[in-house]
């Protein structure tokens, strides 16, 4: 994430502070691009969506999937230094994910590990804030920018994921 208690890793060298300037990492220059926040609402309570994240048979219904899957295999261990791992196949192309569950603070917060391995071995960090919102609640997903993402943005990928996870809910 992009704040003071983030740990910049070795192989990443800033060469300036100011947010409009490239930085250089990996060797190559690269601008300095902001965490993707996609933020919505919900009208269920904050627990029930907060356990939309961590049960197992409603993951499958709507995490790392899409109406066009052919096959989907999830695994989850929802807990503290769990991993999960979601193989999912769509015309014929197989696409991966996988991470760990770093912090739970049960209908509040998730924050999780993320990869691609098709396209990186190096896993981004993901955070889920839930607050309630009316009769509702909002959730407020961070998902962390890193040079190699390059143009490739995950966001409208997690929009979609959060309108399979709307019809999961009701």
């Amino acid at each position: 994430m992009n704040n003071a208690n983030h740990v910049v890793p070795a192989a990443v060298q800033l060469t300036s502070q100011s947010a409009n300037d490239p930085i250089v990492a990996y060797g190559r220059r690269v601008p300095v691009t902001p965490d993707i926040v996609c933020t919505r609402r919900f009208e269920a309570s904050c627990d029930k969506l907060f356990g939309a994240w961590v049960n197992p048979s409603i993951l499958t219904k709507w995490f790392f999937t899409t109406a066009m899957s052919e096959l989907h295999r999830a695994e989850f261990e929802p807990w503290e230094g769990g991993n999960w791992t979601v193989v999912d196949r769509r015309e014929g192309e197989y696409f991966a994910a996988t991470g760990q569950y770093l912090q739970i603070d049960r209908s509040h917060r998730l924050i999780f590990t993320f990869t691609m391995l098709q396209l990186s071995a190096e896993f981004v960090h993901v955070v889920v804030d839930i607050a309630r919102a009316g009769a509702g609640s909002e959730l407020t997903l961070t998902h962390e920018y890193l040079p190699w993402m390059g143009t490739r943005s995950p966001e409208k990928g997690w929009h979609a994921m959060l309108d399979m996870l709307a019809r999961a809910l009701r």
